[in-house]
């Protein structure tokens, strides 16, 4: 009998042992549930959503009614804060009258977690404490209204949308579809992606951004990643980005260590420090820079304003106009029509092959290298007047009607082929230049 009772007092004092170690959210109470939330609006009404850690679906509809969804998984360290979390939610009321409706995920005044337990600071109720909490939604809007949306450390996907869209996102991964209005967006390190928009006004820090089409994009943008197939007429300011643009209208580029890729552009002006650019096709370019590396495979005319130690790697130009130059380098594949240097120090041009289109190259400054090879057909006039020459030209070919020698200056002048009024003209003047004069073989 007594081994009997010994027995059962171990059974007993082993079931309760068991019990006090298993970890308390097994006996806690658990909530599973929707809520939801329907006001009428209309296409003056502004609807606004505050999102914060919460993913979230945006539907867009043609109903006159906003309608909002939060879905709640939670583990509450007793019935209690289950009861009384649901209790509410349900009489939860968001802001709204005619002109706004404003949701949002936080429902609480205060959200601390520490140690794996959630505490919800709640208007007129004692916290609720929570072993396990999770949220996610759904919004249902009209797909024209007025719609303003901050969100962080979230994931939202939003379908297609037509009305006003404006957006605030803080390390948010974020899928658009198409918006048909201009939407304006500032984001902080967030991933962010849209199909087609018709335009953009954008601040972007440390964030990516991807879209099949922007229309008119104005962006300001540090650090961050973009990448665009299609765009309008793009101003992009930009620090430290990557970006590539496939197609875009007129571009004005500004940046400071920042690399730009695109196939096609209409006009072009740059402002450009410490960086890489490079673009297929264009109308025309205008720039100044420092430091900075372009290639351009073809374009119309080039007109550098101020340039410091560059690099060009040019495929084809009409024309190019460079007003100072200084320790650039310019290699140019093909010049149609004609090159100036107003002022250049310490610079290296080299053109492998001019058109029979050309009507003038001049030069001027001062420790310049310059190689030039133009079709052997093609008659013009060289002028030269260089203190310290390399003269590297067959004057056999030209008919000499000036050349003086003296105290290391040269003056220069011949006529190639055929002589008359308005023949092109290579004009060299400075200082210490080193002339090679080719033709193209």
């Amino acid at each position: 009998m007594k081994t009997t009772e010994k027995l059962h007092f171990r059974n007993t004092a082993f079931v309760l042992l068991i019990t006090l170690l298993l970890p308390a959210s097994l006996f806690a109470a658990q909530v599973q549930k929707t809520f939801t939330w329907k006001y009428p609006v209309n296409m003056q009404t502004q609807v606004k959503f505050d999102n914060y850690n919460c993913d979230l679906v945006i539907h867009t509809w043609e109903k006159s009614l906003a309608e909002y969804h939060l879905t709640i998984e939670a583990t509450g360290k007793t019935q209690e804060d289950e009861e009384r979390l649901v209790r509410y939610l349900e009489k939860y009321d968001f802001r709204h009258s005619e002109g706004e409706v404003a949701f949002g995920s936080s429902f609480w005044k205060n959200r601390m977690t520490f140690n794996g337990r959630t505490t919800l600071e709640i208007e007129g109720e004692k916290n609720i404490v929570l072993t396990d909490f999770t949220i996610k939604g759904e919004l249902w809007i009209p797909a024209g209204c007025n719609f303003a949306f901050q969100s962080k450390y979230s994931k939202v996907d939003m379908e297609n949308f037509s009305g006003k869209f404006q957006a605030e996102l803080y390390n948010d991964h974020f899928h658009g579809g198409n918006v048909t209005t201009v939407t304006d967006l500032e984001a902080k390190y967030a991933d962010i992606e849209f199909t087609e928009l018709k335009g953009l006004n954008a601040e972007l820090y440390n964030c990516t951004f991807n879209a099949e089409s922007t229309g008119d994009l104005t962006l300001n943008s540090k650090y961050s990643k973009l990448r665009c197939k299609t765009a309008g007429a793009v101003a992009f300011d930009s620090y430290n980005d990557k970006a590539e643009i496939e197609n875009s209208g007129d571009l004005r580029f500004s940046s400071k260590y920042s690399d730009l890729n695109m196939k096609v552009a209409g006009k072009v002006t740059l402002d450009c420090y410490n960086g890489n650019i490079e673009i297929g096709t264009s109308r025309e370019i205008r720039l100044s820079s420092k430091y900075a590396e372009f290639r351009f495979a073809g374009t119309g005319d080039i007109k550098i304003g101020d340039t410091y130690n560059d690099k060009y790697y040019i495929g084809k130009a009409s024309s190019m106009r460079i007003d100072v130059s200084k320790y650039s380098a310019y290699n140019i594949d093909e010049l149609l029509t004609g090159l100036t240097l107003g002022d250049g120090y310490n610079d290296n041009i080299s053109v492998q092959k001019t058109s029979e289109s050309l009507k003038e190259f001049r030069v001027s400054g001062k420790y310049l290298e310059v190689s030039l090879r133009v079709p052997p057909s093609l008659s013009y006039r060289l002028t030269a007047n260089i203190k310290y020459p390399e003269f590297d030209v067959n004057e056999s070919a030209f008919k000499t009607r000036i050349k003086i020698l003296e105290n290391s200056e040269l003056q220069y002048e011949g006529v190639k082929g055929t002589e008359k009024s308005d023949l092109p003209l290579i004009e060299i003047k400075g200082y210490e230049i080193k002339l090679k004069l080719t033709d193209i073989n």
